[in-house]
């Protein structure tokens, strides 16, 4: 099995997809308010974690593209059971919090993410 460095890398990742349009899905997944009522289909957030050794989906959130914990943030506190002592978890843009990055912390796995905004902004972290 590929480590790096002797520690399990995982990647984190979302993306969105359009559900068929019954009464069931528009309950859970609403359309975007982008579309017009009865015109369209429902959208469904997904957000999945990858073990980078082998390439297997280790588990995957579903929930609406709107609301309260619908966020892929929101999505992927529900999948940290997946995450083991000393892993290394590697996502884009939209995962990095200071909430999220505090809380890989205290679990003792190390995150690295592409900073949101500006590029010449840079965040300094202390080293454990």
């Amino acid at each position: 099995m590929w480590k790096w460095k002797g520690r399990d890398v995982k990647m984190v990742d979302g993306t969105t997809r359009s559900v068929p349009d019954t009464p069931q899905n528009q309950a859970v997944y609403p359309q975007p308010n982008t579309q017009q009522p009865g015109v369209g289909f429902p959208l469904c957030r997904l957000v999945g974690i990858l073990d980078l050794s082998g390439g297997a989906v280790m588990d995957v959130a579903f929930g609406a593209c709107e609301g309260k914990g619908s966020s892929e943030q929101g999505l992927l506190r529900s999948l940290l059971d997946n995450l083991n002592k000393g892993d290394v978890l590697f996502g884009d843009a939209f995962f990095p919090s200071y909430f999220l990055l505090w809380g890989l912390q205290s679990m003792e796995i190390d995150c690295l993410c592409e900073q949101l905004g500006a590029r010449k902004r840079s965040t300094d972290l202390p080293q454990r």
